[in-house]
């Protein structure tokens, strides 16, 4: 399965590798990607760490796990979001709950 999200004022990629993440080349430009790219990996590496222990996740929401990750809103608003709303066919908001 692969996804994109497209925002045309601001940036645009996709989840089939390399030529994906960098499909509109401003991303190489943009600050703030690399950082979202590094965020990407730290939450999928301490997410599935986690999710091994028994009770740790529970009773804490997504935005309270991210933060408590440090993440960027960045990595929250142009990935994590879209990416969730999309899989579980939820409004963005009601993501963070």
């Amino acid at each position: 399965m692969s996804f994109a999200v497209s925002d045309p004022s601001r940036f645009e990629w996709s989840s089939n590798g390399v030529r994906g993440m960098f499909a509109w080349k401003l991303n190489l430009a943009r600050p703030a990607f690399p950082g979202m790219l590094s965020d990407t990996v730290q939450f999928s590496t301490a997410a599935r760490s986690d999710l091994k222990q028994d009770g740790k996740l529970t009773g804490e929401t997504l935005e309270q796990y991210v933060s408590n990750l440090g993440l960027s809103c960045g990595f929250l608003r142009d990935y994590l979001l879209p990416m969730g709303a999309a899989i579980w066919l939820t409004p963005e908001p009601e993501m963070l709950k």
